[in-house]
């Protein structure tokens, strides 16, 4: 006899990175890359979409351009500390601008000045993502 209680399916537990980029290099370039290292992704434009995604499902890493329409990264970092359910999730902002200091007083745990390569993000979403240099080679 088939029970009459639905049992939901759910979906195996990965890992998730929620970047906030406009720019359709650099999300071509950030979305290769965890494909390559087969890393869940999603992609958010602005500051306020971030938020809202956080607080509905932490993500294990937050990329994030530090210049944003509606909340700017710096902003979006510094709310995030301050909200105990998500506040130790791992940022890394990144710009063209030289401001690594001001990242990091906002709550960054790591700074990534524009342009880089897929050697230097690699390193620093290794930091906080299980990705290995040799899975990039493949």
């Amino acid at each position: 006899m088939d029970s009459p209680l639905k049992i939901p399916k759910v979906e195996k537990e990965g890992k998730i990175c929620l970047v906030i980029e406009r720019d359709p290099f650099y999300r071509g370039f950030i979305d290769s890359f965890f494909k390559k290292v087969h890393i869940e992704l999603e992609f958010v434009q602005d500051g306020v979409s971030a938020l809202k995604k956080v607080k509905t499902r932490k993500p294990d890493l937050l990329i994030s351009e530090a210049i944003l329409p509606k909340v700017d990264g710096l902003t979006l970092c510094r709310h995030i500390r301050t909200d105990r359910r998500i506040s130790d999730m791992p940022i890394i902002i990144f710009s063209v601008l030289e401001i690594e200091e001001e990242a990091l007083d906002s709550g960054a745990d790591s700074f990534l000045l524009k342009p880089f390569d897929e050697k230097e993000f690699a390193k620093a979403v290794s930091r906080f993502l299980p990705v290995q240099v040799k899975e990039l080679n493949e």
